[in-house]
């Protein structure tokens, strides 16, 4: 059985026969009844323990029963407090609601259950009211606009015994309401129609003037529906009559004003936000497509059923007006036959098979031209799992054209060097023949001076059979490199140093390192710049050094000699062809060697430089990695 200590203030017996036995006829509860007959009494006695609830007559001897109240509630604030009064006056039950009373109940319409009901409610307030800030209820901020404090004590009143969420602010004009909106909007106006010196109709204008989306209930002493359809026109979100009004049915048309109003007002929200993203998207698409626009060439993106889901205005200008609009949503190839769109689309298909593909290809465009383009194309993939194709197409018709053009040059000027010299050797050779018979038969018969004539005769002819020699290497260039390998540097140095004449005199220094390079290629720099040195050292014995170091992207190599080196003034003639910087009288040689050299560096888009030096010469080459060998140096494989 649940107990509950009580204080009961009252001075006349039969009310008190009245109140126990009431509370006494309670199934399941226990009353602990303190009696106080007078208010002094009552007021020590509610100060010196502590009750669930406090029972006080409205009417007694000597004290007001409002003063009473206030006194009681000041000593014991916490303390939930009932009035009975024995007259029917809702005004003063309004004034002693609106000073904190938690209820009132008339004595001559008290009875068991009403009593006990009316305990348990007015214990409850108060908790409510002490833990106002409870998990889980829902809080709403209501402003009443009425100049009848009766009628407003009430819709408090009623609405705080249904929900203790409710939170009020009340003023008794539409001025000073349009001025706590303003500040502050809560969540729901119970606005009067009838105001002082006001229209409710005209504040309720205003008021959604300042406020659209704040929910407003009408609230009016008579039923007029012409007043009804007026305000639900201008916004009102309801109307109520004051006669019939119900707490519950009040407390049901707030929430669901503000429901709706709160729902109105994130829709709003996101309308607001999607019309942002909407402008941004809008505008980053605007932006793509003028960068797409702008673009050299032609740009498409296909799904997976080569449908074209978007292009620049490049692309779709290859088609004519009359198809324009069979472009975006098609694949272009709704008119062709089978045979010939799947031959259209077989790229494409690779594309989506591997990943990504690209070619030359030759295309008929539309407009009846043919034209060559290198196609680019790679798939991706969207956050659904979509696969799409990406294409970016270069009209290359002209740099192919120039292509063509260079390789048929290339192909005759080598042809042409080759037969030149061919051609060239052979009357060549026949002199050197028939100068050679002659001193050979005559050697005896001839003066000395003639000897020494046909001497220069056969070195002349020795000197052009060598630079025609050369000249046919130097074209011969291109066709004759080779891929890269793996060589052993020093090994190679030693075998290319035996070929050339006069070598034993020169000792050269490599270090014994394993490099990748190509084969033919690295031997011909290495012959020419060894011959170089030994055909120009002014002392006919030296010493060469070669040194190798791994730089970004390659070999840095590095040759030197001892010699009388190459003054400044010649750097730049160095690499030039047929440059000699000594008369051939004293040193023979075309003048071709250094120039080769560059050739064949360049050719592996390496370059060549012949740096100052006190003595010597000092020649830095930079020779590339191979696409293979530097793919394995960043995956830190290299040697």
């Amino acid at each position: 059985m649940r107990a509950r200590r009580l204080l009961l203030i009252d001075y006349n017996p039969d009310d008190i026969m009245l109140v126990t036995r009431a509370l006494r006829k309670q199934s399941g509860w226990q009353y602990e009844i303190d009696l106080a007959y007078t208010s002094e009494e009552g007021i020590r006695a509610a100060a010196a323990k502590r009750y669930d609830c406090i029972l006080t007559d409205y009417n007694f001897p000597g004290i007001s029963g409002m003063e009473l109240y206030i006194r009681l509630a000041s000593c014991c604030p916490a303390t939930p407090i009932i009035v009975l009064t024995g007259q029917v006056d809702q005004a003063i039950a309004a004034r002693l609601i609106k000073q904190g009373a938690q209820d009132y109940i008339n004595k001559g319409a008290m009875s068991s259950e009403k009593l006990h009901q009316l305990i348990c409610d007015a214990i409850a307030g108060k908790n409510n009211d002490v833990n106002s800030a409870a998990p889980g209820k829902e809080e709403y901020d209501v402003l009443v606009v009425d100049d009848n404090e009766d009628d407003v004590e009430f819709y408090i009143r009623g609405l705080s015994k249904l929900d203790p969420g409710y939170r009020f602010s009340h003023v008794n004009s539409g001025q000073a309401a349009l001025k706590v909106i303003d500040m502050r909007p809560p969540d729901c106006v119970l606005l009067d129609y009838c105001l002082p010196g006001a229209n409710g109709l005209d504040v309720l204008n205003r008021i959604l003037m300042l406020r659209p989306h704040l929910p407003v209930i009408i609230l009016t002493g008579q039923g007029s529906e012409t007043i009804a359809v007026e305000s639900i026109k201008r916004g009102a979100e309801n109307y109520m009559v004051k006669a019939q009004f119900s707490p519950e049915l009040l407390h049901r048309n707030i929430r669901e004003a503000v429901s709706l109003k709160r729902l109105e007002n994130a829709l709003a929200a996101k309308e607001h936000e999607l019309e942002t993203k909407n402008r941004e998207l809008n505008k980053t698409n605007a932006f793509l497509d003028m960068v797409l626009d702008i673009m050299p060439g032609y740009f498409f993106v296909k799904d997976e059923n080569f449908k074209l889901l978007r292009a620049n205005a490049q692309f779709i200008a290859l088609y004519p007006d009359k198809s324009k609009d069979k472009i975006i949503g098609y694949t272009t190839v709704e008119d062709y036959t089978e045979e010939d769109a799947r031959a259209f689309l077989e790229n494409d298909c690779l594309a989506f098979k591997h990943g990504k593909h690209e070619t030359n290809e030759t295309i008929l465009f539309p407009n009846g031209e043919q034209r060559t383009l290198f196609t680019q194309k790679k798939r991706f993939t969207d956050e659904d799992g979509q696969h799409f194709l990406m294409g970016i197409a270069s009209d290359v018709t002209e740099r192919e054209a120039l292509i063509s053009q260079l390789q048929k040059s290339n192909a005759d000027l080598e042809e042409f060097a080759y037969i030149a010299s061919h051609d060239l050797k052979s009357p060549l050779n026949g002199i050197r023949k028939l100068v050679s018979w002659i001193h050979d038969d005559y050697r005896e018969q001839l003066p000395a001076e003639v000897q020494e004539y046909f001497s220069l005769i056969n070195s002349r002819a020795e000197r052009m059979a060598r630079l025609l020699e050369d000249l046919l290497e130097y074209s011969r260039i291109g066709s004759r490199l080779t891929a890269p390998e793996t060589i052993q540097l020093h090994d190679m140095v030693a075998d290319v140093h035996q070929i050339n004449d006069g070598h034993a005199n020169f000792t050269v220094h490599v270090p014994q390192v394993e490099v990748v390079m190509p084969r033919i290629g690295l031997q011909i720099v290495l012959v020419n710049l060894l011959s170089n040195t030994i055909k120009h050292h002014d002392t006919g014995k030296g010493h060469i050094r070669l040194l190798l170091n791994q730089a970004p992207g390659g070999y840095q190599l590095e040759y030197k000699d001892d010699g009388p080196g190459i003054a400044a003034q010649y750097h730049h003639k160095v690499f030039n062809m047929f440059q000699t910087l000594r008369p051939r009288d004293e040193v023979e040689g075309s003048g071709m060697g250094l120039a080769v050299v560059k050739k064949v560096v360049e050719h592996y888009q390496g370059h060549i430089c012949l740096n100052n030096c006190a003595d010597g010469v000092h020649f830095s080459i930079f020779w590339p990695y191979s696409t293979t060998e530097g793919a394995a140096r960043e995956n830190g494989n290299g040697i």
